[in-house]
């Protein structure tokens, strides 16, 4: 999900990074100055990140009590940069940068900044999950994670329990902006890409329901990479208010219509060989991760799941 164009999957690895460093039952103070640091990242590469921030923040307060004081200081680099962006661009630090935006071929008037955001629309719940790129349709493994999550807070105590519940509340954070919009999609986005930032942290529950329910999670998974791979192949660009998603792709593939990429506009057909390679050499490294996963501490022996 999310467009290139777009600050999504920067906020997104940033925010990944950031929850990463704060997985160990002990942080450190250095981790903890680190996590801060790319949690500020990420809002400042895509502002509606803060809300899934917030809810990282609750979840070191709860870790760490009072020394989360030291994640909030890891962040003030990156609230001083964005400040001073602003203030160079708009003319104030707290200049509320979306009242400058163009969207659907209107300026959005300073009094009513968020005036696109103004009513939840619950029938967009039903378009995020059910439609033809709805996560169920599109993207089973967003599913098999938030199912997965939601065993862990019932299974689980402590930390791990802890990340489940950090987890669903930042899927839920970010779940509220495509709430709130006439376009749950962010346009022409083959997801809610307002959500990006929420899915990579779903791994939890994916590694629970992996241990569980080992069988439905492979087959969500293989279909999540068949359907995502089809968009990405064909046109992963649908109209915005259209049903779309992957009756259009398979249909895009069965014509044989596939997109250019810097390989075949280089090499022609012979562009797919490269492909080919690519995608191999990532599955022999994935093999490979899998294959020494005992000896990576996010996934230790037993049955603990982080």
């Amino acid at each position: 999900f999310g467009g290139m164009l777009f600050g999504h999957l920067l906020a997104t690895m940033f925010l990944l990074g950031a929850v990463y460093l704060l997985i160990d039952d002990d942080v450190s103070t250095r981790r903890l100055v680190a996590s801060g640091l790319l949690a500020g990242a990420a809002v400042a590469a895509e502002y509606p990140t803060a809300v899934a921030v917030v809810v990282v923040v609750l979840f070191v307060f709860w870790k760490v009590r009072l020394r989360a004081g030291w994640f909030i200081a890891g962040g003030l680099p990156a609230a001083a940069l964005l400040g001073i962006y602003h203030t160079i661009a708009f003319g104030s630090p707290l200049a509320h940068p979306y009242r400058y935006n163009v969207f659907s071929g209107v300026v959005a008037d300073q009094k009513e900044i968020l005036s696109e955001f103004s009513s939840l629309q619950f029938g967009n719940l039903a378009r995020i999950f059910f439609s033809g790129r709805g996560f169920l349709v599109a993207s089973p493994i967003v599913i098999i994670g938030l199912v997965g999550a939601a065993t862990l807070i019932y299974r689980r105590r402590g930390n791990e329990r802890a990340l489940a519940v950090m987890t669903l509340g930042v899927f839920l954070a970010l779940l509220g902006i495509p709430l709130f919009w006439g376009n749950p999609f962010g346009g022409f986005s083959p997801g809610p890409r307002y959500m990006t930032a929420a899915l990579p942290l779903l791994a939890f529950g994916v590694v629970a329901a992996w241990r569980w329910r080992p069988v439905l999670t492979k087959f969500a998974v293989s279909l999540s990479i068949v359907t995502m791979g089809l968009a990405v192949l064909t046109n992963p660009l649908v109209d915005s208010y259209g049903p779309g998603g992957l009756g259009t792709w398979l249909g895009l593939a069965a014509e044989g219509t596939f997109v250019d990429s810097v390989f075949t506009m280089w090499l022609g057909a012979w562009g797919w060989l490269v492909h080919g390679i690519a995608v191999a050499l990532c599955g022999y490294s994935l093999y490979g991760a899998w294959r020494s996963r005992g000896d990576f501490h996010m996934y230790p022996t037993g049955d603990s799941v982080v």
